[in-house]
């Protein structure tokens, strides 16, 4: 199956093994400045938006950069602890020299997802990355897929949607794309599946037989 021209990849849970430390780390500030103690289900409600989207909710204005260093400071302490997933980055490799493009789209924000993609040596495989700070919607909105394919001037059809939440699947079908699911990092598959995804992709190297 060669008629995908691009590849579009969730983030978190997709690429990079990084549940557990996203979740830690929202708990600790939320906690210190906010006051909130939130479970580990409460907290992946919570994805979508940017961290300091998330931060507006439970916390005084005055104090959001404040926690937004700190949250951002952890994962510079921890990130050599954060690890890709297993088949990155081959697989990105392998897309990219069968000629196909390469997007990430996610709920983080941009400079702290940048920080990731350079820290884990991943920039190079990324024509475009769209971050949930640069669109309107957030997901399951459909805004950042379509601008990538905007950006690639492909019709949502030659386009593979590729993430681990309902929400990337939801965001995918809204833009009329494929879909696949990352069953590798997701934390409910049952979710996940019935989300419906075109594809259902076990491990990263499955993805590599859709263009052999």
């Amino acid at each position: 199956m060669n008629k995908f021209k691009a590849f579009i990849f969730d983030l978190d849970g997709t690429i990079i093994n990084s549940h557990f430390f996203t979740t830690d780390f929202l708990q600790r500030v939320l906690k210190k400045y906010g006051n909130i103690e939130l479970t580990e289900n409460e907290v992946n409600k919570l994805f979508g938006p940017s961290e300091r989207m998330i931060f507006m909710r439970f916390i005084d204005r005055e104090k959001i950069d404040k926690c937004y260093e700190e949250y951002f400071n952890l994962f510079k302490v921890d990130i050599n602890k954060i690890n890709l997933f297993e088949g990155f980055p081959g697989v990105l490799e392998s897309l990219g020299s069968a000629k196909k493009k390469l997007a990430i789209f996610t709920g983080r924000g941009r400079e702290l997802t940048l920080y990731i993609l350079k820290q884990k040596k991943l920039l190079k495989y990324f024509e475009i990355i769209v971050t949930s700070e640069d669109v309107e919607n957030h997901k399951p909105y459909p805004d950042g897929v379509l601008k990538i394919c905007g950006h690639f001037n492909l019709h949502p059809s030659a386009v593979l949607h590729i993430g681990d939440s309902p929400l990337d699947i939801a965001c995918g079908k809204k833009a009329g794309v494929i879909t696949g699911a990352a069953l590798w990092g997701c934390k409910d598959k049952m979710a996940l599946e019935e989300a419906k995804p075109d594809y259902i992709f076990h491990h990263p190297k499955d993805i590599e037989r859709i263009i052999l």
